[in-house]
């Protein structure tokens, strides 16, 4: 499942997996609260995803930069995501 997020910060929207919203285990694309503000890791890098870094689990991420940011949408997939999300708020960036 992806979130669609509008960090906080710099107003950047991002489309990323839900693996990236910190303690966040939806059950549904409506299971958020888009007034809620969430700890998000902003990208791959982050995660230790990057090419030079291991995989990191989540008990893990605790050293890790979190960002606040919310939620504005959820989805099963990047493509449907992207075609649920207005033209004026589209995700600047996907992370897969």
């Amino acid at each position: 499942m992806y979130a669609f997020v509008r960090f906080l910060e710099d107003n950047v929207c991002y489309a990323l997996p839900v693996s990236c919203v910190r303690d966040f285990s939806p059950r549904s694309r409506l299971d958020f609260d888009n007034q809620k503000v969430y700890a998000v890791y902003r990208g791959p890098e982050e995660l230790g995803a990057g090419p030079e870094s291991p995989p990191r689990a989540s008990r893990d991420w605790g050293a890790l930069l979190l960002h606040k940011a919310q939620i504005l949408a959820l989805a099963e997939t990047l493509s449907h995501l992207s075609a649920s999300t207005p033209l004026s708020e589209s995700p600047r960036r996907l992370l897969e």
